[in-house]
């Protein structure tokens, strides 16, 4: 499969648009912990970090729930479970995007690569 075409299957198996649906949620915590100043790197960061753990988080659910996704009739046709997509391929773009998400939290600050690995236990473990 030509490179354009993973890159879209992994964006429906990751829900991207559901990823820009929360960015705001970010933005807004972001211009508020500003107080009126405004870092754009700090800025850039973020949003690259709350992009790739929340890539992390849906790619390791695909990767769990395969097994389920492959007998039920909803889950069936998304790309890991039809088969469009490889798991080594699903974990090589999880561990790609844990990369990246340990990188922006490192410049962001100390303080956020320390508890870095708490929030993507948090993302990825469903606490409810």
């Amino acid at each position: 499969m030509k490179l354009f075409g993973k890159i879209g299957l992994t964006l429906s198996m990751i829900k991207f648009p559901h990823s820009v649906f929360a960015l705001p949620f970010a933005l807004i915590a972001f211009f508020w912990a500003e107080k009126g100043g405004f870092d754009a790197k700090a800025l850039i960061l973020i949003i690259v970090a709350m992009v790739s753990a929340r890539s992390v988080a849906m790619t390791a659910n695909r990767i769990i729930d395969l097994k389920f996704d492959v007998r039920n009739p909803r889950t069936r046709k998304w790309p890991l479970a039809k088969g469009e997509l490889s798991v080594f391929f699903a974990v090589s773009f999880l561990a790609a995007n844990l990369v990246i998400f340990e990188t922006a939290a490192y410049f962001l600050n100390s303080l956020c690569f320390f508890l870095s690995p708490l929030a993507l236990v948090l993302v990825v473990v469903d606490l409810a």
